[in-house]
């Protein structure tokens, strides 16, 4: 695997080495030891798969505190997103700084998103799904939001969105 960092301090865009011959591909997409030679110290305690509909759908920004210690791993495994970082670590250089990331089923590109850095997405294309792998367990206190369009962040996103639960339209801007 190759691990580039990102301009967000703890995120990498991973990219998986793939394997083919006549009979397909396999393509090994973690490895902890791997993870860890690069500073990443995520095991894996849960994996959601979230599948969109309909392009043009916003789901973000989530976060939890710092102090949670939550890693996230995303890779698109059908379809394609705009994903954004967001680095909400007070203590953080890159702290109130994003980075964007296109995510497609076809390229297995992973992104490692660290402890306090929130994530939002926008789906390109119709029936869009994610993988996201988790550590440590979801904890719904921890939880945290920032509104996708908050002014503070200057964040430019590749077309409006046209569905967003009541839940992401609701988090507040940052103070």
């Amino acid at each position: 695997m190759k691990f580039e960092p990102t301009t967000i301090i703890g995120a990498f865009v991973i990219t998986p080495e793939k394997r083919e011959d006549e009979r397909g591909s396999l393509t090994r997409v973690w490895c902890a030891k791997e993870f860890a030679e690069h500073g990443i110290p995520m095991r894996v305690d849960q994996a959601y798969s979230a599948f969109t509909k309909q392009r043009g759908t916003l789901r973000g920004f989530h976060y939890t505190d710092a102090s949670h210690g939550e890693w996230k791993l995303f890779r698109c495994v059908r379809g394609s997103l705009h994903l954004v970082l967001l680095d909400m670590r007070p203590d953080s250089t890159t702290y109130k700084r994003h980075e964007a990331f296109v995510l497609r089923a076809s390229a297995y590109t992973m992104i490692a998103v660290p402890p306090g850095v929130a994530n939002g997405y926008l789906t390109l294309e119709n029936d869009t799904e994610i993988l996201n792998l988790y550590q440590p367990l979801y904890e719904a206190g921890g939880e945290r939001g920032v509104r996708w369009n908050d002014p503070a962040f200057g964040i430019s996103w590749p077309f409006e969105p046209s569905i967003i639960s009541s839940k992401d339209a609701s988090w507040p801007n940052h103070q």
